[in-house]
């Protein structure tokens, strides 16, 4: 299997999280869809190449604009159906929780949300 499996009680950061979160990069339609666009185009098996997108993803501030705009939660909630044991589920969904916080989303909720599009997606694939 490509998707790398992290034991339950380790991070798959190469940093710790306070770093990612801490971060001034901000990023407006052209770069959320410069970085998502390299998340898609990666093949299944560059785990490490899509880990380096959602890395990234984690470190920018987005704004509402273009999270309203930019296609963003089909790649991410498709990588965090794999669950938070792969670590590109736990990566796609720390991405989902961190945009959703802010903007009064329920993160749990939202990413409930996404485990049930994911089975229904594959049921009617």
């Amino acid at each position: 299997e490509s998707v790398s499996r992290q034991p339950a009680d380790e991070s798959p950061f190469s940093q710790p999280a306070s770093d990612a979160e801490d971060s001034d990069s901000e990023a407006d339609e052209f770069g959320l869809s410069v970085v998502l666009g390299q998340l898609e185009g990666a093949p299944d098996e560059e785990v490490q190449e899509k880990e380096a997108a959602l890395r990234l993803l984690l470190r920018l501030r987005v704004s509402d604009d273009a999270l309203g705009t930019v296609a963003w939660r089909a790649p991410l909630d498709s990588l965090a159906a794999l669950g938070r044991e792969t670590s590109l589920g736990f990566l796609a969904q720390r991405v989902i929780e961190r945009w959703c916080r802010p903007r009064g989303v329920d993160a749990p909720d939202a990413l409930a949300a996404v485990a049930s599009q994911a089975l229904f997606d594959r049921a009617f694939a």
